[in-house]
């Protein structure tokens, strides 16, 4: 059976009281790409996301002096990108992503 696959390029606009929007006004070359994102119950998800960019240094820096206050835990640091694995207690995306049935990569 063949299957159609749909690519779509999305903007979400994030509240700027979340964390993300917070990272995003400090390091704003930064990008972000999902990797995983999981619900563990309706109230925390654990988000796997590969971040690269020009400040990628610095910011690998904050996140491991947890300036950024996030739980998380960088599962690899390269020259170029890191990769780490974020826990929310506030993950709207992803139940509004379950709620549309969405599928995001």
């Amino acid at each position: 059976m063949v299957e159609d696959v749909v690519y779509v390029k999305l903007e979400i606009s994030i509240p700027k009281s979340k964390w993300l929007a917070q990272i995003n006004r400090n390091y704003p070359d930064l990008v972000f790409k999902i990797l995983s994102n999981n619900l563990l119950d309706r109230n925390t998800g654990i988000l796997l996301l590969q971040i690269e960019g020009l400040n990628i240094k610095d910011f690998n820096s904050d996140l491991k002096n947890n300036k950024l206050a996030l739980s998380q835990q960088i599962l690899f640091s390269g020259n170029d990108f890191i990769i780490v694995n974020v826990k929310e207690d506030d993950p709207w995306v992803l139940n509004t992503l379950i709620k549309t049935e969405l599928l995001l990569t």
